[in-house]
């Protein structure tokens, strides 16, 4: 992928791999090391594991795993980082999960482009499944329910930080609650016809689905291979 890279890890290894993978794009690749324990995301652990081991509390795999659900929501504080730092100057920026493309076929070389129809207003998403509005906010998020995927997240920075901090503000509600899912379930859950009512939303999501690879379908329209 020819775009402009921004990596964060805290793995010493997957550091030294991804440099040596990127070395004829270093010019546009950032690499950072980064500390959980400074992490927002992961200064919640204490009180998602005190949630997750209470008995009544239902447990659906991998959602139950307290390391699991810091690092989704870890990506939130990155991309927000990202947005902030500005490192590469450009209008929009994405969040792309490390696996996202792992089904990908082609070994051609690519750069992703900006979603057909896009909205500058919007952050763009893939839906993965039907969106049930009589379901409350606290019923999705504790039953694991999904309504987009979080693999790819996509907008205007301004737009990107707004969503981080709904987000942010939406977790903290249901910490309060004694509740508490992976990125995807709050997402759902800000974004259910109550949850909208009580955390009020600042940006919209633009949602892409088709029935075939509904997971990966925005990131698959927006490659273009490059001729070499």
């Amino acid at each position: 992928m020819t775009n402009a890279l921004v990596v964060y890890t805290d793995s010493e290894p997957f550091r030294s791999h991804i440099t040596a993978v990127r070395s004829e794009l270093s010019q546009i690749t950032k690499i950072f090391s980064v500390n959980r324990s400074t992490m927002w995301s992961f200064q919640n652990l204490k009180k998602v594991t005190e949630i997750y081991n209470l008995k009544s509390y239902p447990k659906r795999y991998p959602n139950v795993n307290p390391l699991y659900t810091c690092v989704t929501h870890a990506k939130f504080d990155l991309i927000a980082k990202t947005a902030q730092d500005d490192i590469f100057k450009t209008k929009y920026i994405m969040w792309l999960d490390l696996g996202y493309f792992r089904n990908r076929k082609s070994h051609n070389i690519f750069h992703m482009s900006k979603p057909k129809y896009f909205n500058d207003s919007k952050i763009a998403m893939n839906q993965v499944n039907g969106k049930d509005d009589s379901i409350s906010p606290n019923t999705i998020v504790r039953k694991s329910l999904r309504y987009v995927g979080g693999g790819l997240i996509y907008g205007e920075k301004t737009r990107v930080i707004l969503l981080v901090e709904d987000f942010k503000r939406a977790v903290r509600y249901f910490l309060s609650k004694n509740e508490i899912n992976c990125e995807e379930q709050i997402l759902y859950a800000m974004f259910s016809k109550r949850g909208r009512q009580i955390l009020k939303p600042n940006v919209e999501l633009q949602l892409y689905r088709t029935k075939e690879r509904k997971w990966f379908y925005l990131g698959d329209s927006m490659i273009i291979e490059e001729n070499v």
